[in-house]
């Protein structure tokens, strides 16, 4: 139930933003695609795969 894990998320030192932002870091090392779009879409889609929040990824992307 999503209200259960984002109660469990919320008590403990869970941070979304510092773990997209490493799972951005990791995946931007080999991403090898050279169009700057394509490449933003890319790692929109790895991000999202990933469960994070479309907020905490338009953070990250345009922070880097």
């Amino acid at each position: 139930d999503q209200d259960l894990v984002q109660s469990m998320l919320i008590s403990s030192d869970y941070d979304e933003e510092k773990m997209c932002k490493k799972a951005f870091e990791e995946k931007n090392k080999f991403l090898k695609e050279s169009d700057p779009r394509k490449r933003k879409q890319k790692m929109m889609n790895f991000l999202r795969n990933r469960g994070f929040a479309n907020n905490v990824i338009y953070m990250i992307l345009n922070n880097s």
